[in-house]
Parts: structure tokens; sequence; C-alpha cells
């Protein structure tokens, strides 16, 4: 929560720099250059989602039946399950893989969820189709909203030359 309020604190920083620039190529660069810090810190934050969320041991179990951990940890999950590169490799769990490895995959995932729905890692469990559900319906209306934006600088941009 205390990181949140400093994001806020980061937002208005950037609209006092936005106030400073002087030129309008600057302000149409600073408004690409925050469609991509938006964009990177949507994909930080769904990638570190996205791994809790495939995780067997359910992050609030500490408040959770022992009954309902049970149930969890047996449900089937992303990270848990058995992948192979092709025939004669073997078998291999990203729950298994280094932590840049991983986080560099859910970084991955993330962006092509944003576009469509990536092949290589599919939801394993209610639970995890429901939050790729939420997310591919809020990353499709920021990549619209970013493609709009992006639009809408160029075309402005295009006006004034």
């Amino acid at each position: 929560l205390i990181r949140l309020l400093r994001l806020a604190k980061l937002i208005d920083v950037w609209e006092r720099v936005e106030e400073s620039l002087g030129s309008v190529m600057q302000l149409h660069v600073a408004a690409l250059l925050r469609i991509v810090v938006i964009t990177f810190f949507f994909c930080h934050f769904n990638a570190c989602t996205w791994w809790i969320v495939g995780q067997h041991k359910h992050p609030l179990a500490a408040f959770m039946s022992t009954e309902a951990n049970e149930q969890y940890e047996a449900l089937p999950h992303w990270t848990v399950v058995a992948r192979s590169d092709g025939p004669g490799f073997p078998s291999w769990k990203w729950a298994d893989e280094p932590v840049f490895t991983a986080y560099a995959f859910c970084f991955y995932w993330t962006l092509g969820v944003m576009r469509t729905m990536p092949s290589e890692v599919l939801p394993a469990n209610i639970q995890e189709r429901v939050y790729v559900m939420v997310l591919m319906f809020v990353a499709l209306s920021l990549f619209a909203v970013s493609i709009a934006q992006v639009t809408q600088t160029f075309t402005k941009f295009t006006e004034r030359q």
C-alpha cells in the first residue's frame, strides 16, 4: 500500500515535469514515454501477480482453513505442471526455474496477453482462468487506450509540422 502512495507521488512529479517542458515536440515525446512507462508498470504488476496466482501454496494460506488449503494445493497450477522442450528432452517446471527466468517469462506472457493469448502457458485451474479473463479485459482496454494515445500524439505532431 505504501508503494502505491509512492506511485501517486510519481504521477504528481510526472505532471510537474510535463508543465516545465517548453516545446510541443518535448510534450509529445513525454506523452509517448508516459505510455511506455505505464505499460511497463502494468506488465510488471501483472507478471508478479501471475506468478503468485500460479503458486501451489495460496498467498493467503494463513487466513484459510486447513481444508481449503488442502483443496487449493491439490489443484494443478501452471507453475508446477511438468513441461518438456520436445521428445528426448527432460521435463521441467516453471517453479524450478531461476527467479529472473520466471520473471522474464511472466513479463513476456503479460505482454502477450495484451495483444492475444500466448499459448506457451495456459491457466490450469479455475482461479487462474478467472485471473486471465480479468487480465485480458483490462489489458485489452489498456492496449486500446495506448494505441489511441499514440495515434493522437502522432496526429498532433504531424499537424504541427
